[in-house]
């Protein structure tokens, strides 16, 4: 049974394992806050050599708990979890087991999504796994792109490496043959800080006790969205002398792609663990509380600002039409637009009214043959759009690729000069085709075959620049257009969530809208997608759809939601 508290009650006995359940805009971040704060206070286990360990999933939740902790005296550790495992578990101990798994540890520089896809490692992958028959190239790096560990169910204390689906394209042996390829280069998926992570402790328990003793408390924020691999690693940590405090709400557990499983927060346990509820929400105005509390009648929270503000609306009409006009109705706020597709969230972002679902980044790996082009202008769009987001350090690790990874110090001058070239003569091939771009890069960064015909060249020549470079992914939560899952954790005044359909598929109207018309947030991860974007609004609630039947209004107009048809 849960005991019911508030953001700002104080735990009397910091010594237990607990979990907070809260839903949107309860204070998780300051309950947290508060609590940091009582241990700084009051543990007499904290040393200068042992800290509290707090896990955060985005940037904002990183920067608000540290202004909001203020001077703790080098005493408090914030970060992801993969950046956590990296530094304590991978970097100081990978070496210990690196020759079981053919990792060159010695080239080792930090993780990423990297994944191989140069025609001659797939012939080598080919011959080492004897598959020669194989013909489909792009499927078996589509199937490499998806790869995930997950415990498995013959043995649930091993790991195996698995796509997300079944699938049976090749054999299981040719999937860690696949990373064995990676790993041998030095390479880490952000996937493997996880498995590695696991397989030390397992075979080292000599780390879990370094571990504990460097961090007798251990804090981890949106608990629903951590992955069963990183829940494992929790438990081992609690076994013994660490107090491990976990917050989070079920119903936002969005994250299946990366491994989080619906309801696991409720099913987390540790010895005498303590669990707590928090009911209110301190962020929306009655309106949107009542919306939410609408879609999700099991969780009845209290709006504890009290205050009343516009009603949520629908606008019908084109997105981008939706977003000038609240933007003209609100001059003085910034309107966040939410949105389910990285490609739709760039587009508004840059002004764009487009709907280029496709990731065009994808396609121009099979489209071209020649490996050393496709890989310079791939990673060149992606530098040159880092870069004008402010991401230099990610912009030049993504170019870098292409002159030897930075191994060396004239690797990274050539980085440089290359990133200073593209950004200085932008204007000279963003509003061409590719061509333009491959032309410019023959020219001035790299030599690669020209184009002449086929394949290759009739992408590029088609294919618009602002088209392939909305395919890139926004790292950090930056922008006033975002995708949904990047603006979790955050609030903001005014927002307008853009429904659409998603990727490879036609709209329907019944479906996108049935998160609000028949809500399902327990077994529906799109409708707690959207619930998540919902909640994100303080003030002013807008929501944009192209069509709206008169039957749809008019249940939706019941629920307490205006309706604006654009003209």
């Amino acid at each position: 049974m849960s005991v019911v508290i508030d953001s700002n009650s104080i735990l009397q006995n910091i010594e237990e394992h607990f979990k907070v359940f809260a839903g949107p805009g309860a204070g998780k971040t300051q309950f947290l806050v508060n609590h940091i704060k009582n241990i700084l206070n009051n543990s007499n286990r904290l040393k200068i050599q042992r800290k509290i360990a707090c896990i955060t999933y985005t940037n904002i939740a990183t920067e608000t708990i540290l202004k909001r902790v203020g001077d703790h005296g080098g005493r408090l550790e914030i970060s992801t979890i993969h950046s956590f495992l990296y530094t304590h578990l991978i970097k100081p101990y990978i070496h210990i087991i690196a020759h079981d798994y053919d990792l060159d540890a010695t080239n080792l520089n930090g993780h990423d999504e990297i994944v191989l896809s140069g025609y001659q490692t797939i012939q080598d992958w080919k011959v080492k796994t004897g598959q020669l028959r194989l013909r489909d190239d792009e499927k078996i790096v589509e199937t490499w792109q998806s790869l995930k560990w997950k415990f498995d169910t013959a043995n649930p204390e091993h790991l195996i490496i698995r796509p997300p689906y079944p699938v049976q394209y090749f054999s299981n042996d040719g999937y860690l043959e696949y990373k064995k390829m990676l790993w041998s280069k030095g390479l880490l998926h952000h996937d493997d800080v996880l498995f590695f992570s696991y397989e030390l402790v397992r075979k080292k328990p000599f780390i879990l006790k370094v571990l504990r003793a460097k961090f007798p408390y251990f804090l981890v924020d949106e608990f629903q969205d951590t992955s069963p691999i990183q829940i494992a690693l929790l438990k081992l940590i609690g076994v013994d002398e660490t107090i491990i405090g976990v917050v989070g709400d079920e119903i936002q557990s969005i994250y299946s792609f990366l491994g989080a499983v619906p309801g696991q927060l409720n099913s987390f346990s540790l010895p005498n663990i303590a669990e707590y509820e928090i009911l209110g929400n301190w962020r929306s105005t009655n309106q949107i509380v009542g919306l939410l509390n609408t879609i999700r009648p099991n969780l009845t929270q209290q709006p504890l600002r009290n205050i009343s503000g516009s009603t949520p609306t629908i606008i019908v009409g084109d997105k981008l039409s939706a977003l000038s006009t609240i933007a003209n109705r609100y001059p003085d706020l910034e309107v966040f637009s939410l949105c389910r597709e990285n490609t739709t969230a760039n587009a508004l972002q840059k002004g764009l009214g487009i709907n280029v679902h496709n990731d065009l980044l994808q396609q121009l790996k099979s489209a071209d043959s020649s490996s050393d082009r496709r890989r310079i202008i791939s990673d060149s769009i992606k530098a040159i759009e880092y870069a004008r987001l402010g991401y230099f350090k990610d912009a030049l690790k993504t170019l870098g690729r292409s002159f030897n990874r930075n191994k060396t110090l004239d690797n990274q001058k050539q980085t440089l000069e290359a990133l200073k070239k593209l950004l200085n003569n932008y204007d000279s091939f963003a509003n061409d085709n590719l061509s333009g771009l491959v032309n410019f890069v023959r020219t001035n960064i790299k030599t690669v075959s020209a184009l002449r015909s086929g394949g290759a060249f009739n992408f590029y020549s088609s294919t618009p620049y602002t088209h392939a470079a909305i395919a890139v992914k926004n790292l950090y939560e930056t922008g006033t257009c975002r995708t949904i899952h990047k603006s979790k954790g955050d609030e903001f005044e005014c927002v307008l969530v853009v429904l659409e359909a998603r990727r490879g598929s036609a709209f329907n109207e019944n479906t996108v809208l049935s998160f609000l018309l028949n809500p399902n947030l327990l077994s529906n991860e799109e409708h707690r997608v959207n619930y998540v974007a919902l909640s994100r609004a303080q003030n002013h609630l807008y929501i944009s759809t192209p069509t709206l039947s008169a039957a749809n209004e008019t249940s939706l107009r019941a629920l307490g939601i205006e309706v604006e048809r654009l003209t």
